[in-house]
């Protein structure tokens, strides 16, 4: 009887079959246009309906030199984040085998290497496919120039960002994190990752023109890849290697993803094999909120949300200079991919919702239903500033100024007692979960959660997060002392006669390896791009050395204060001085997280 009340429930919510010609004679209209306004190069699509192919093309050019027009069946793109949900996809394959669990803890399955355990209970792979395992994102040599000469375990043994908050508390959008699944895949699967989903994923679904390594004939095939600038040029984006392979290096075509949207829309089969377990399909379909059931959230890497009103599963992808975006609307049984050779406007993500929007039925505008009036029960539990859960993509060095001039996250109350967060009115739905007043399809939910005593330290908006902020983080207290410690280092650096030598070398010597790298920073980024500023390749060898000048300020400030504790005013200039160039790195440290890398784990001859 549940068998054919769930079927009757999928009849009911499906919809009907999609023409093909009409969907060809839509995107034949839009997309060259849309193409023509924005300036993006080229664009590749591709449509499945429940096991059929409806549409597979290209619009646009894949190379303008050359003169190459995109193709759906043999241009090849980088879609970069979307790698993310085939390691989640062979997690789930080697989970249907019984030789792990989603719920494992991640260092059950490194036997060589190890996530530093920071915090309780330890992280999972749930967690780390989830991006609330607490591991921050860290950009800063993650990409080369070159092919990289290691392998994924010696590169995340180095580079493995630190885990800074209990897992499950908060999203941080991880790239690392994924990588860290891939080493697991890697480990258990008992080959390296790339060939691993190769022999497992790729292969059984026929992605003849898919893989994680830019293989000759791969290199052939791909677009180029640009970036539109304000003036509408195109200036093609020289290839760049991530190292995050798992999480980051998958090249297709809109072809092969059909095939594995058939894939994962089908019950993990095509054509009529089974390439993902039924079991395995059911775990990675059905939702499970980690943070808050009222929030979407990434289940087995994919983002389990609503596209254009109707309810999904997605991921997007960035990468030089690539945009995509795959969409699975299971309920209706279609899927979704499309890529764009340019960065600029969003035209991957325009199309999907333009093809959801014809397509299937009528999405209604949402009604938000208000628990009560509306207005929150604990108004003075909720409302503050609050941190974003920052990826921390940038130098050490840079860190704590780039969060303190980051606005935090306002919650606040406006004269009629609603809530307000960053000016936008929310009502509130239920406990302590709160919806943005607006005609839209797609909800926008505020969640806040308390920590065990009680105090509501976090807000959670969407997919990101945000923890309250300590008195003592508030922007005008640290502003306010870092101006007053850069002042009385650049007049106790001008030097005088009433002020002792040993002082004005100090205070220097504070300015300059603080203040120098700083400025090196901002010059050496002014009008790169993200992923072609210098600091992303790794920072090079003189700025920590230079960074060392600030406590060897420090301690000579405090050597010339002990020589000139008999001369009052001398030794509070020397006192002034020295508390100022202490306060430096004092201040960074409590910015800067535990170092990266993962720690060895001693074989069973090392302890006996």
């Amino acid at each position: 009887m549940s068998a054919l009340v769930i079927s009757l429930a999928l009849l009911l919510h499906a919809a009907p079959p999609i023409d093909p010609e009409a969907l060809r004679e839509q995107l034949d209209e839009l997309v060259p246009a849309r193409l023509q306004a924005t300036g993006i190069p080229g664009v590749v699509v591709s449509v499945v309906q429940d096991d059929r192919v409806l549409l597979v093309g290209g619009w646009g050019w894949a190379d303008l030199e050359r003169g190459e027009a995109m193709d759906g069946e043999r241009t090849v793109v980088r879609v970069a984040s979307i790698s993310k949900t085939f390691t989640a996809t062979a997690i789930a394959q080697l989970e249907a085998e019984g030789r792990l669990s989603i719920d494992d803890p991640v260092n059950e399955h490194l036997p060589a290497v190890a996530l530093p355990e920071r915090f309780e209970p330890p992280v999972t792979l749930r967690h780390l496919l989830s991006h609330t395992a607490g591991i921050i994102n860290n950009n800063v040599g993650r990409v080369s120039r070159t092919p990289p000469s290691d392998g994924l375990a010696a590169f995340l043994g180095e580079t493995m960002p630190p885990q800074v908050r209990p897992p499950g508390r908060v999203v941080l959008y991880s790239n690392h994190g994924n990588a860290l699944a891939g080493l697991v895949v890697e480990q258990v699967g008992g080959t390296p990752f790339a060939e691993h989903v190769e022999r497992s994923l790729l292969e059984p679904l026929g992605m003849d023109h898919s893989s994680f390594e830019l293989r000759p004939e791969l290199e052939d095939a791909l677009a180029t890849g640009y970036v539109v600038d304000e003036h509408g040029r195109r200036v093609p984006y020289e290839y760049l290697y991530f190292r995050t392979v798992p999480a980051s290096t998958l090249h297709t075509t809109a072809a092969d993803m059909a095939r594995f949207m058939i894939m994962h829309l089908e019950g993990g089969r095509f054509e009529g094999r089974t390439v993902l377990h039924p079991e395995a399909h059911r775990r990675m379909r059905r939702t499970q909120a980690v943070i808050h059931p009222a929030l979407p959230s990434y289940h087995y890497a994919f983002l389990h949300g609503t596209t254009a009103g109707h309810r999904s599963r997605s991921h997007g992808g960035s990468v030089p200079a690539f945009l995509s975006r795959v969409v699975l609307l299971d309920e209706a049984g279609v899927g979704i991919f499309v890529a764009q050779n340019g960065l600029g406007p969003s035209l991957h993500a325009e199309l999907v919702d333009a093809i959801v929007e014809r397509f299937l039925p009528p999405a209604a505008l949402r009604q938000v239903v208000a628990a009560g009036d509306g207005r929150p029960e604990d108004p003075e539990a909720l409302v503050g500033r609050f941190d974003h859960a920052s990826k921390h993509d940038t130098p050490a060095f840079t860190r704590g100024l780039a969060r303190l001039l980051e606005p935090p996250l306002r919650v606040e109350l406006d004269d009629e007692g609603f809530l307000r967060v960053d000016g936008e009115r929310f009502v509130r739905t239920g406990d302590r979960v709160f919806e943005r007043v607006r005609e839209a399809k797609e909800p926008e939910v505020v969640v806040f959660v308390a920590d065990a005593d009680g105090v509501v330290r976090w807000v959670h908006r969407g997919a990101s997060s945000a923890e309250r902020m300590p008195w003592h983080r508030a922007r005008w207290i640290e502003g306010g002392l870092l101006g007053a410690v850069l002042l009385v280092l650049g007049v106790g650096a001008l030097g005088g006669r009433r002020r002792p030598r040993l002082v004005t070398l100090a205070a220097r010597l504070a300015l300059v390896g603080s203040v120098v790298p700083l400025l090196y920073a901002a010059w050496v980024d002014a009008g790169q791009e993200a992923y072609l500023r210098p600091l992303r390749f790794g920072m090079p060898g003189w700025l920590p050395v230079l960074r060392m000048a600030v406590p060897l300020g420090a301690g000579l400030g405090w050597v010339a204060a002990w020589r000139e504790r008999g001369a009052s005013h001398r030794l509070r200039v020397a006192l002034l001085v020295a508390v100022a160039a202490t306060a430096l790195p004092l201040w960074e440290l409590s910015w800067r997280p535990p170092e990266p890398g993962l720690v060895s784990v001693p074989s069973e001859a090392e302890r006996e």
